[in-house]
């Protein structure tokens, strides 16, 4: 039954790889029916990550994942290789729906560095704004000898699309070139689906006669979720104001706990509130709870 699984399970990628969704249809269901204690479902999770992110729903696809690590019992756990699969899954199906903000704190201060997840965090300075950062860290893991073959293709787009952002418009287009020769020497069509959508259209503009399959992969974008999210980027300090309102509540409390004037942690509540989008406390602390910047 295992190797009848794992045969799915390849099946499956190699499908979206071809963003093959009718394929990808006939073995979807016995794929969802694996047990979340099998060894086998951190790859059923990666399948399914990745049909969401070119032909799915991310919202309703991050909650299924949830459910399942609630059962498997490893929200937390062991640094694994299974375990950081699953975790990678996770960022990737937040950063589809907008949730910019978790992206970043996990990508900070999660079980794993941050190095790690290359492709996410090119992406994610990419949609921040942040394009030379994201094309020097798409450039750097693209030529790293141990990065995955199948994410070469897309680490090489968004170099591309990030250089194109900064005007070097030739440095995209010798990128751009490579990352086409990449994707169809490997066949993972499915690379031109991970790149924001509008980046995608901007660099096959840059061509008279851009290969077909991007062409088709184009055609088959869905419009980027989470298009319109915005980061909430906190100081050091106000995210310990924050940590310490929650825990105490009182003006007068979170003061003494940091040893500062009432009318200090006013002012800088007043900071928090409008960057959080919120009018009191109360809201604050969900809001904060919500986005991952505190946990308890």
């Amino acid at each position: 039954a295992w190797v009848s699984r794992a045969g799915l399970v390849a099946q499956g990628m190699l499908a979206l790889d071809a963003l093959d969704e009718e394929a990808f249809g006939q073995v979807a269901p016995a794929l969802r029916v694996v047990p979340v204690t099998s060894e086998l479902w951190p790859c059923v999770v990666m399948t399914f990550a990745r049909h969401a992110t070119i032909f799915g729903d991310p919202d309703a696809e991050i909650l299924w994942l949830y459910d399942g690590l609630a059962r498997r019992g490893a929200v937390n756990g062991p640094s694994a290789d299974d375990e950081y699969l699953v975790e990678r899954c996770r960022l990737r199906l937040l950063l589809e729906t907008g949730e910019l903000t978790r992206v970043r704190t996990q990508l900070e201060s999660g079980p794993y560095p941050r190095r790690r997840f290359p492709t996410i965090d090119a992406h994610l300075q990419l949609v921040t704004g942040a394009e030379e950062r994201g094309r020097a860290i798409a450039e750097a893991a693209a030529r790293a000898p141990g990065t995955p073959a199948r994410d070469r293709g897309e680490l090489l787009l968004l170099h591309a699309a990030a250089a194109l952002r900064c005007g070097r418009v030739e440095e995209a287009r010798r990128v751009l070139a490579s990352a086409h020769a990449n994707i169809q020497r490997l066949g993972v069509l499915s690379a031109y689906v991970t790149v924001p959508r509008e980046d995608v259209e901007a660099l096959l503009d840059l061509q008279v006669d851009p290969p077909p399959a991007a062409v088709m992969a184009r055609e088959l974008m869905r419009a980027g979720h989470g298009k319109d999210a915005a980061m909430v980027v906190l100081t050091p300090r106000e995210l310990e104001v924050l940590r310490q309102s929650a825990r105490h509540g009182s003006l007068a409390a979170v003061a003494s706990a940091l040893s500062v004037s009432v009318n200090t942690i006013k002012k800088q509540r007043v900071s928090l509130y409008a960057k959080l989008g919120v009018n009191d406390l109360q809201d604050a602390v969900l809001r904060a709870r919500q986005l991952g910047l505190i946990t308890t």
